[in-house]
């Protein structure tokens, strides 16, 4: 189980109930759960791409406009150095 940090965003996604008969044939029936399993799947990386496209334009369009430094330049250092401390300093300075 991966346990994300405080204030992640995180995407849930799920199908319409599934109701298996007890006489259906098992092989069918896992091969449908698996078809809709792999369709939820890809959906949320479509939904994940394009966030993070929207995102990466979003602080590409503020870094471009001149005397701008905003919170958000501050934010992705502080997300380096979460990621990787030894680059960027102790977690949470």
């Amino acid at each position: 189980m991966v346990v994300p940090y405080p204030f992640t965003r995180a995407l849930f996604l799920y199908g319409e109930p599934i109701v298996v008969p007890r006489d259906g044939n098992v092989e069918e029936w896992r091969a449908e759960i698996e078809r809709r399993m792999n369709a939820l799947a890809e959906e949320a990386e479509q939904r994940h791409a394009e966030q993070e496209r929207r995102e990466q334009g979003h602080h590409r369009e503020v870094r471009e406009r001149p005397g701008v430094v905003g919170h958000l330049v501050r934010a992705e250092v502080r997300e380096r150095a979460l990621e990787d401390p030894e680059e960027g300093g102790a977690p949470g300075a």
